[in-house]
């Protein structure tokens, strides 16, 4: 089918509707991320150590750049 276009219905509609919602609830400040730590992809392996632990408190936040 080249040369066409398609528009994709079902879970990937779904998910980007759901992405959006919460998207607007952050933008509203009506929904909170609670992050606990942030580490940067080279201390991966601190952030793995730190969320099998039992100290965990919040989400870890793994930064790409």
């Amino acid at each position: 089918m080249s040369g066409s276009t398609r528009t994709r219905i079902g879970p990937h509609a779904e998910y980007l509707k759901s992405i959006l919602i919460l998207k607007k609830l952050f933008e509203a400040r009506e929904l909170h991320a609670n992050i606990g730590r942030t580490y940067t992809l080279e201390e991966i392996v601190e952030a793995h150590t730190y969320v099998n632990s039992e100290r965990k408190k919040g989400n870890v936040v793994v930064k790409i750049d």
